[in-house]
C-alpha cells in the first residue's frame, strides 16, 4: 500500500482556496520515500439539478455534475458527482456527496460522505459565480485503487443561470481536486 502526504501549508492553503493557481510539492517532497502518487485534478464541466431527486435532498433535487480533466493518479479523468445542497447562508450547507472519478484506463476511486460550504447561497448577478469548498473522504477504488482510502479537499466554482426562488437549470462549473490516498 503506498502512503501520500500532501504538505499544504501558507501560501498552497490559501492558492488551494483561492483558484487554479495551487503549487502542490513535488511527488519526491511528498515522502521521504521517494516518489509518492499525491492526487490533483482539475476539471470542467456542467452541473444539472435532477429533479427526480435521487438522494432525497430536501430541497426538491439533487445535484448532478460530470467534468472533465486531468489527474495525477488518473491521467484524463471523468468525475461524476451527485450531492445535496440546503441553502441556508450558513456553512455546512452542501452534504451527501458521492463521487466517482474514473482514469483513461477504467481504473475508479470512489469517493463519499462529502460536506461542503457553498458561499454566498445565492448570487443575484445572473453571471456571477457562486464558489463551493469542500471535504470528502476517498472510501474505495477498481482496478490499481482497489481498497484505496484517504481524503480530498476541492473548490468548485459554478456559474449562476437561475432565478431565485425557481429550481435552477443547469450550469457550467470549474473544479480543483487535491488530496492524500493510500492504496
Amino acid at each position: 500500500m503506498h502512503t501520500t502526504r500532501l504538505l499544504l501549508t501558507g501560501a498552497a492553503t490559501a492558492a488551494l482556496l483561492l483558484g487554479p493557481t495551487t503549487q502542490a510539492v513535488s511527488q519526491e517532497e511528498a515522502t521521504a520515500q521517494g516518489p509518492s502518487p499525491y492526487f490533483f485534478g482539475e476539471f470542467e464541466g456542467s452541473l444539472h439539478h435532477d429533479m427526480e431527486n435521487p438522494l432525497g435532498c430536501e430541497i426538491g433535487f439533487t445535484s448532478d455534475t460530470t467534468m472533465t480533466g486531468e489527474s495525477t493518479l488518473l491521467g484524463a479523468t471523468t468525475v461524476h458527482m451527485v450531492t445535496c445542497y440546503v441553502p441556508t447562508n450558513t456553512l455546512s450547507n452542501v452534504h451527501d456527496s458521492v463521487v466517482t472519478l474514473t482514469g483513461e484506463d477504467g481504473d475508479t476511486l470512489t469517493v463519499s460522505g462529502g460536506w461542503g460550504d457553498s458561499i454566498p447561497d445565492w448570487v443575484a448577478d445572473p453571471d456571477g459565480v457562486w464558489t463551493t469548498v469542500f471535504t470528502a473522504s476517498v472510501t474505495d477504488g477498481t482496478g490499481a485503487f482497489e481498497g484505496a482510502t484517504g481524503e480530498i479537499h476541492g473548490v468548485n466554482y459554478v456559474e449562476n443561470v437561475h432565478v431565485e426562488g425557481e429550481a435552477p437549470g443547469d450550469a457550467h462549473g470549474s473544479m480543483i481536486i487535491e488530496g492524500i490516498i493510500e492504496y
